[in-house]
């Protein structure tokens, strides 16, 4: 059992970033306010072609700038809470201060169908990273909170381009081959849309450096009819996320 501590660290992103600069030339760019977190390497490769744009390639991730609109992508990290918590950790020791994720998710819920747009505005927090940014709280369930400014920002974003939004809480994961069928009937039974490995992980992180994260998925796999039906490959999942992105870029 991981019991939070709130004592200051040894190490933080901000001595590690300075250290990197002694020992490695960063790229001379200014770092965006804000960042889309892609985990998919088929959607970072679209937007730069799409945006045009230089990748830089930094402590590990891939980045691109788009100076237009002060906006950044980040992809090629891996996947999965703790790598998320480390991207985050140093991005926001550069200067960024606003984390959208834009990935996949699995369905929980029979209305939330293939290809469909979620909000994720909070996440059980079923994964070991946060417990070391927040402490434990009782009930059933220990949540982690997307920013309610980010979260209303995103949604007009994306329903003033007639996207519809299914909105609710997430699952997140460090196990996504233990989703049993008695846990995914517990979930449903408390409403929750889906299923991720990074959402409350972000939204932990980012409330402990008092940041602004939310994260918008498109439904790629359903455990609704307590079975596993996938369509990571399927066009329809992939041009939803096009679309996603591209409106939360202009």
């Amino acid at each position: 059992m991981i019991i939070f501590n709130d004592s200051p660290s040894l190490l933080t992103a901000k001595r590690y970033v300075g250290y990197f600069e002694k020992n490695h030339k960063l790229p001379e760019i200014n770092f965006p306010k804000s960042v889309l977190l892609t985990f998919q390497p088929y959607l970072f490769s679209w937007i730069k072609d799409q945006q045009q744009a230089k990748s830089y390639r930094i402590f590990g991730m891939d980045l691109l700038i788009l100076p237009a609109s002060n906006v950044g992508v980040v992809g090629g990290f891996g996947i999965g809470a703790p790598v998320t918590a480390i991207v985050v950790e140093e991005l926001a020791a550069l200067g960024v201060e606003n984390f959208i994720i834009v990935g996949i998710a699995g369905s929980l819920q029979k209305a939330v169908r293939i290809a469909d747009v979620v909000l994720c505005e909070r996440a059980i927090r079923d994964e070991g990273t946060s417990y070391h940014y927040l402490p434990d709280s009782p009930g059933e369930s220990c949540y982690a909170n997307a920013n309610a400014e980010l979260c209303a920002e995103v949604i007009q974003r994306l329903t003033s381009a007639s996207l519809t939004l299914h909105r609710g809480a997430g699952w997140t994961t460090d196990a996504p081959y233990r989703e049993s069928i008695e846990r995914v009937q517990q979930l449903q039974q408390q409403a929750i849309l889906t299923v991720d490995m990074e959402a409350s992980a972000l939204f932990a992180v980012a409330n402990y450096l008092e940041l602004r994260s939310t994260a918008v998925f498109v439904i790629s796999d359903s455990l609704a009819d307590l079975s596993w039906s996938p369509h990571f490959f399927s066009k329809e999942v992939s041009k939803k996320l096009q679309v996603v992105c591209k409106n939360l870029l202009t």
